[in-house]
């Protein structure tokens, strides 16, 4: 991630993916994942927020299962499916 982007940058994954991310030790033996320490702040990774999303897929080989980068001009939304109807009445 290029250097202007990396200061409001988060990571996003699933709760599969947090579970497994917690057991993760660095080269000193520190866990990676530092939970949060005052209420309404977020957990982190490598001093990043870690933000939860079911739309991120699940481990599993070859799966893109994290996201990092700066969010705040993204919208997520989920949409259902267009219907028409052609409608004969004579006004």
């Amino acid at each position: 991630l290029k250097s202007p982007y990396r200061k409001k940058a988060i990571f996003v994954m699933n709760d599969a993916t947090i579970k497994l991310i917690r057991k993760l030790k660095d080269g000193n033996g520190q866990y990676l994942w530092q939970p949060s320490i005052q209420a309404g702040q977020p957990d982190t990774i490598l001093n990043r927020p870690v933000k939860t999303s079911a739309y991120v897929p699940t481990v599993e080989a070859g799966a893109k299962t994290i996201a990092f980068g700066d969010f705040g001009y993204y919208w997520v939304a989920d949409r259902q499916g267009r219907s028409f109807q052609r409608l004969n009445e004579l006004y």
